[in-house]
């Protein structure tokens, strides 16, 4: 083998074996990252519906805080701007003055804060809760609303009212925790103490407001929310399948490479013609059996096998039959050789054989057979001719040291004495067969 030709076996033996390691390095990275891709996609979706809960709770308990803020902080104005005495008196002894005074204050502040829906002053007494000044009352159509000094009973405390009193005495105001609906509307109350002078009773001032700013308000949160919610479960899962995708594409780029890396590690170690190995599967496998001979002390055997006259079968039948020839002897010699034998086309119709033989008889039994199977071989032409050929064989039984070159050179010379000294026939080579071959070259006997 030329020296260029050898640079390029070791060249793509090590580039082969370099694609390896890598492809084998992607497959490990691709499954040790198959957890960590998961973990990754599963924390990309969860973190944002996370901390998108998050903020619509923070932000409707803001919301919230600040609508009680309001109801409270405008009841307190409210109760301030009331005069407590007044108030006291109207209660205490009635008064149509007072009545008209306070109660004409509260529609007044009522009218000018429109969200303000309802403002009017109770009273418990005796376990009772009383209606004093009602702005609704009074300019409603209830029947039933209290005249100058005159007290509206409601009804007897209710638990809730209870709580809602304890409330007041604790922190000074009190809401309710439920809105009210009333068709489209909402409500919501609250309520704070008065300062109370000559009686015992417990005077407070309620108001009412509307919470349909407030439900707006909830309803966008919950719209943004929502919509922020569906666009990062969208995003998760177009990121989802990007990433899922894009490993399977790695996956499949890989495979596909490592299938059209095969093929063509396949097509350079085949003969297109007769599907039998070629040189640089030939100068590979030798590599392996020379090495195994010598760590292993496991014998092989090289035979060179050329067929007799092969330039007669072209020039009298033409080139098309003559590949037929070489078709049908490599089916047939593959028929004969055992699985671990390696069939290789060398060039043009010579071809060597690889084989783990003990000794030179197994090897001659091993050649001889294949000579046998190629003298049987019939093949017709297109017009009718029957084409058959023979064979020569070379042996060299592989020793120590012999490298690929010179055990080439001896199977050679084995087989071209069998060539000169009359063909389809078998030759071992022994030392000193250089000799007789050169006497026939020039003619000796």
């Amino acid at each position: 083998m030329s020296e260029p030709d050898q640079n390029n076996k070791n060249s793509l033996y090590q580039d082969d074996i370099q694609f390896r390691k890598d492809s084998n390095k992607i497959r490990q990275y691709l499954e040790k990252s198959r957890f960590w891709r998961n973990m990754v996609l599963v924390l990309v979706t969860i973190a944002p519906l996370a901390s998108f809960t998050f903020y619509y709770s923070a932000a409707k308990s803001q919301v919230d805080q600040d609508f009680r803020n309001q109801l409270v902080t405008t009841t307190r104005i409210v109760a301030a701007i009331v005069d407590a005495g007044k108030h006291d008196r109207l209660v205490s002894m009635g008064g149509s003055s007072e009545h008209t005074e306070l109660l004409g204050l509260l529609a007044g502040i009522r009218a000018q804060f429109p969200e303000i829906r309802q403002l009017s002053t109770r009273i418990i007494r005796d376990g009772n809760l009383y209606i004093v000044l009602d702005t609704d009352l009074a300019y409603g159509t209830n029947p039933a609303k209290p005249q100058s000094g005159e007290l509206l009973k409601l009804h007897s405390t209710t638990a809730e009212e209870n709580e809602g009193l304890r409330q007041l005495q604790e922190t000074g105001v009190w809401y309710s925790r439920d809105m009210v609906f009333n068709g489209e509307q909402a409500y919501q109350g609250a309520c704070v103490l008065l300062p109370v002078t000559a009686t015992s009773d417990r005077t407070m001032l309620c108001s009412v407001f509307s919470a349909d700013a407030y439900l707006k308000h909830i309803n966008l949160l919950e719209r943004d929310s929502l919509l922020a919610i569906l666009f990062t479960i969208m995003a998760s899962i177009f990121l989802a399948y990007s990433v899922l995708k894009n490993h399977e594409q790695v996956t499949k780029s890989l495979h596909l490479a490592e299938k059209q890396r095969d093929m063509f590690l396949e097509n350079s170690r085949t003969d297109p013609l007769t599907g039998a190995l070629n040189r640089r599967a030939f100068d590979s496998a030798y590599v392996i059996a020379e090495a195994q001979l010598r760590r292993n002390k496991l014998p092989f055997a090289l035979i060179t096998l050329d067929i007799d006259n092969f330039k007669h079968i072209n020039d009298n039948y033409g080139h098309d039959q003559g590949d037929l020839v070489l078709r049908a002897l490599v089916q047939s010699l593959q028929k004969v050789i055992r699985p671990s034998d390696i069939l290789i086309r060398m060039g043009g119709e010579e071809f060597a054989i690889l084989c783990n033989l003990a000794d030179a008889n197994q090897a001659w039994s091993m050649a001889e057979k294949l000579r046998e199977t190629a003298s049987r071989i019939r093949l017709s032409t297109p017009v009718g001719k029957s084409i058959q050929f023979t064979i020569s064989l070379g042996i060299r039984i592989i020793a120590v040291g012999d490298d690929v070159n010179l055990a080439q050179k001896y199977a050679d010379i084995a087989l071209y004495y069998a060539k000169l000294s009359g063909r389809n026939k078998t030759v071992i080579y022994t030392p000193g067969l250089e000799d007789k071959l050169q006497s026939l070259q020039n003619g000796g006997g």
